[in-house]
């Protein structure tokens, strides 16, 4: 599939994925329920009960590039559906399809920084500590590492950079650290 040709094609790229479902037992096609899972999770939701009521509410605007043959997927398909795929493979789907919609966008500042997710520790777990590459023109996260320690952020940068194909690495005098994207 050309990265930049479908790039905003986010359902062909779905449909690119495993389906662990038995074929006789489907009623959703695994690209419906995923852009309604990724539609309902970028509108702020990530409970599979919201997933399900963010379908029934937009169903009108959702048939419009949607198939949807068995209507809006239940809460429980949500669950179902979403427990037995492949994470690894779902986030490289979204990485592809992010690298198609930046390469499709052009050149661009990526900034690169680290947060620590706000009450994500506690003394028997060490806080999430997470490194984002964040296309700044078009407010959209590229790729994201996890760290061990907040300290650790800069060894995150360099898999950032090498998964991103990303050059010309700079730092602004608050040393932030940005990157103009070069395409050849």
């Amino acid at each position: 599939m050309d990265k930049a040709a479908a790039a905003f094609g986010l359902i062909e790229w779905f449909d690119g994925l495993d389906d662990p479902r038995a074929l006789d037992g489907r009623r959703h096609r695994l690209g419906d329920i995923l852009v309604i899972a990724f539609c309902t999770v970028l509108c702020g939701q990530e409970e599979f009960t919201a997933m399900e009521r963010f379908g029934l509410e937009k169903e009108s605007w959702l048939r419009g590039f949607l198939e949807l043959p068995g209507g809006i997927p239940s809460h429980d398909t949500f669950r179902a559906v979403l427990s037995a795929l492949d994470a690894k493979q779902i986030a490289q789907v979204l990485i592809d399809w992010t690298e198609g919609v930046r390469a499709k966008l052009g050149g661009e500042i990526v900034a690169i920084d680290g947060k620590s997710a706000r009450r994500s520790g506690s003394s028997a777990r060490a806080a999430l500590h997470l490194v984002n590459a964040w296309a700044v023109d078009n407010g959209l996260c590229l790729d994201q590492e996890q760290t061990s320690a907040k300290s650790n952020e800069i060894t995150a940068v360099p898999l950032l950079l090498r998964q991103l194909e990303l050059g010309g690495l700079h730092r602004d005098r608050r040393c932030a650290q940005h990157a103009k994207v070069h395409r050849p």
